[in-house]
């Protein structure tokens, strides 16, 4: 987030389009963007969600886990 824009990574009608988050997640990872970089746009996914209070307090906690499996 250099400019102040926030960019996220999800998906549009998958069923009908194709490319399912986890897909899309992994395509960026096959041109080269960093883990650290996926998982700094999944925060941003869980800031910009419709997503509960609620849900948006456990989500955090859950890639903090994942941040740590990858060493991150």
């Amino acid at each position: 987030m250099h400019e102040g824009v926030v960019c996220t990574i999800n998906s549009e009608d998958p069923a009908y389009f194709g490319g399912y988050a986890a897909a899309n997640y992994a395509a960026l990872a096959d041109i080269g963007m960093s883990m650290e970089e996926l998982a700094s746009r999944a925060k941003n996914s869980i800031d910009a969600s419709f997503a509960s209070d609620d849900r948006k307090t456990q989500l955090p906690a859950q890639l903090a886990t994942w941040r740590t499996q990858h060493g991150l």
